[in-house]
């Protein structure tokens, strides 16, 4: 169980790294509701193939648009453990449901 919420929270982090820039949260949080709505809308939106492609290009993403983003997001989520909270509980269900119909569950 514990690895599929490191999983989950990975792919969600990972999902928020592939966002434009201008989609992401300011540092203050004020478009955190519409920055992970729309993670949500994409991953109920996606077909499988679409999701498990999105999983396989995050994974292997180094750089790139979004150049130093992610180490950006990383910080913003240590510096504030309430809206890091607040991320892993709007997207670890939908994450882990579309791992579950998309059969994309390790050893499950």
């Amino acid at each position: 169980m514990r690895k599929l919420l490191a999983a989950t929270f990975g792919m969600a982090f990972c999902f928020a790294c592939l966002l434009p820039v201008s989609a992401q949260p300011a540092g203050n949080g004020r478009m955190f509701d519409t920055f992970t709505d729309g993670i949500v809308q994409g991953i109920n939106n996606s077909s499988c193939e679409e999701f498990a492609s999105r999983m396989q290009e995050a994974r292997n993403k180094k750089g790139g648009s979004n150049g130093g983003m992610k180490d950006r997001m990383k910080a913003m989520m240590t510096k504030n453990p309430e809206m890091r909270r607040q991320l892993v509980n709007k997207l670890a269900g939908p994450i882990a449901n579309k791992l579950f119909d998309c059969n994309l569950l390790p050893s499950f």
